[in-house]
């Protein structure tokens, strides 16, 4: 009866939320059956949001987890054909009664009263879904006591067994030769032991699984589901009026509405009016073919993304974070640019960026320049490379792990090199106060920080930026111990020699440290276009007729 513990502890939590219908009051948020994808659930200014769509928008949320719930699902079953390891009915009919008695206190029920059945309903559980899941468990458990990785009355709920479980599935999806890669799945959901199973069947598999809702997850599902719609009527309204413009002056027109009215006059001829229709047909007919998202503006938002991550992180380079982020997930940026939700999140900054001009940017920061303010130091630097005996520039993470007499004799002979070339800091710091470009011009070995900035045209002088904790610089040889001395020198300061990993410095402190509209302005713009999503947002169903039929 152990077997399924950890499906008891999930029915326990899922029961635990809800009243159950035997007891008194009302269900705080009321299971309304499983969902009927036939039927119209909500109408948005007449257009018809069907309970497929429900389903689909609920089983886009869990696809990820719930693959792999499948995938396991599959393992179970085509390995306990194969060794031969079945479970009757009876057991899993004795392993829910148990479960639908250990629920029943749990919630102040009455266990007498709590049959399988009604245990199903009380958690809105397709009642066959629950056998057969149970008895995926009771399986899994066999197996595992058949290969001597288990005893009989193990406690599955235990955190070692669990981990044990997983461990086992993993390795038997690398002995089925599991793909789940959709770049190497051929169209498929996903592939085991070279058979694929198509995305549909694995769709089917999560709606029985899902069971019946509650009233506020089919709340949820129809305002996204309603808002998408929404967005997308408009952005491809916005790309067919977009067409009409570039036909009108593919035939000599400066807009639609000109064109329109040369037309309805009659002032145009026959092969002006072919061509006009043949190009919106074409580009329609593309439309049609691609969706109302362009490459631009997949290009665009993702560079939205990194934006955001760049603003709210304070990070150097958020694109290269949101890279790493799809890396963890086994993502790459083009599989990242064609994921539904991406699509969905770029429909609306895709509407909102022509809601944000330059002027705004700049109005935006005039207003709030103290919200625009970085925490950075802006500086400049002279930097004299200490090299090794061998003329190797010094590097963070020079020491070998696990040699201690190595890194001891080196760390001796770094320190012999760095007290060798700190007499020529200390003879430029008086030429450094003096005049502090020229000094670097001159005497740096930083090279990225000297000569004329190919953007501007001025010279450098030794400038490197702003540099914080989380924004150091490598290129420019500058690493976080810099940082804090820094910050601690007055606008316009020259500080006396300061040691880093790969050198030595003379920092000064930029007389200026007021963050330019230069350098603000990208995250102006992340933040007006943020704000413009969410106005139209709410603007979009401000403005529809929405009417529930459920």
């Amino acid at each position: 009866m152990r077997a399924a513990r950890d499906l008891v502890a999930l029915l326990v939590l899922l029961a635990a939320c809800l009243m159950p219908a035997w007891a008194e009051g009302e269900p705080k948020d009321a299971l309304i059956g499983a969902i009927d994808e036939g039927k119209v659930y909500r109408e948005v200014d007449g257009h018809k949001l069907t309970g497929r769509e429900v389903a689909d928008e609920l089983v886009r949320k869990r696809w990820t987890e719930e693959l792999a719930a499948f995938r396991d699902h599959i393992l179970i079953r085509t390995e306990a054909e194969r060794q031969k390891v079945e479970v009757a009915d009876k057991e899993v009919a004795d392993e829910l009664t148990a479960m639908a008695r250990n629920i029943a206190p749990q919630i102040g029920g009455d266990p007498a009263k709590l049959d399988i059945e009604r245990m199903a309903r009380l958690i809105g559980a397709n009642l066959n879904f629950l056998r057969e899941s149970t008895r995926d468990l009771l399986l899994a458990k066999r197996l595992l006591v058949k290969a001597g990785r288990l005893k009989d009355d193990a406690n599955m709920a235990e955190l070692k067994n669990k981990q044990l479980m997983q461990e086992y599935l993993e390795k038997l999806a690398r002995q089925y030769g599991v793909i789940m890669d959709p770049a190497k799945t051929g169209g498929a959901a996903l592939v085991i032991e070279g058979v694929g199973y198509s995305k549909e069947r694995v769709r089917t598999w999560i709606v029985d699984r899902l069971g019946s809702i509650s009233k506020s997850d089919l709340i949820g599902a129809l305002n996204q589901i309603t808002l998408v719609y929404l967005a997308e009527r408009l952005l491809k309204a916005q790309r067919e009026q977009g067409f009409k413009e570039a036909a009108a002056r593919a035939v000599g027109k400066p807009d639609y509405a000109s064109y329109e009215a040369a037309a309805m006059q009659g002032f145009l001829s026959g092969e002006d009016l072919a061509r006009f229709q043949s190009i919106l047909d074409e580009k329609n007919s593309q439309l049609a073919k691609d969706g109302v998202l362009s490459q631009d503006d997949r290009v665009f938002h993702y560079s939205y993304l990194a934006g955001v991550i760049k603003a709210e992180q304070g990070v150097p380079n958020g694109r290269e974070v949101l890279k790493a982020q799809l890396q963890q997930q086994g993502w790459s940026e083009e599989q990242f640019l064609r994921e539904r939700p991406f699509e969905i999140d770029a429909m609306f900054t895709s509407l909102a960026r022509s809601g944000v001009s330059l002027d705004d940017i700049a109005a935006e920061f005039e207003k709030n320049k103290d919200k625009y303010q970085r925490k950075e130091v802006k500086i400049a630097h002279l930097f004299i490379r200490v090299r090794d005996p061998q003329g190797e520039p010094y590097r963070p993470h020079w020491q070998v792990p696990g040699n201690d007499k190595m890194n001891a004799y080196v760390a001796k002979v770094r320190e012999e090199q760095f007290a060798k070339e700190k007499p020529r800091i200390e003879a430029l710091v008086a030429a450094a106060q003096a005049n502090f470009a020229k000094a670097a011009e001159s005497a740096s070995e930083d090279d990225n920080s000297k000569g004329k900035n190919p953007q501007t045209g001025v010279e450098r002088g030794g400038g490197v930026g702003r540099i914080g904790p989380e924004t150091m610089l490598p290129q420019n040889s500058i690493d976080p111990s810099l940082y804090e001395q820094a910050k601690k020198l007055k606008p316009g300061e020259v500080s006396g020699p300061v040691r880093s990993e790969s050198g030595w410095h003379i920092l000064k402190s930029m007389e200026n440290q007021e963050t330019l509209f230069e350098e603000a302005q990208q995250n102006v713009y992340v933040v007006l276009l943020q704000k413009k999503r969410r106005d139209l947002s709410e603007g979009l169903i401000r403005k529809a007729k929405i009417e529930d039929k459920f």
